[in-house]
């Protein structure tokens, strides 16, 4: 995860989970899946401060980054 600078505009920044640009470019540059960046906007809050400390905090497992990168698996009948 990209180590991000305190001072400045993205200090201040926000993740609107809501716009996939936004959500794409913020996974991007926080080198985390989409899925787990929305996971941490929803539990930590919408700041890229709160995001990157929830996520330094609580950095995903390699499983669950693959199973959010997986499509969903129907059981067979």
């Amino acid at each position: 995860m990209e180590n991000i600078n305190r001072t400045g505009q993205e200090e201040n920044a926000h993740v609107d989970i809501s716009d996939q640009n936004e959500i794409q470019q913020w996974a991007e540059k926080l080198n985390v899946p989409e899925e787990i960046l929305k996971d941490a906007v929803r539990a930590a809050g919408t700041t890229v401060v709160e995001v990157v400390d929830h996520l330094s905090e609580n950095p995903p497992s390699r499983e669950s980054a693959s199973e959010s990168l997986a499509p969903e698996r129907q059981p067979v009948a």
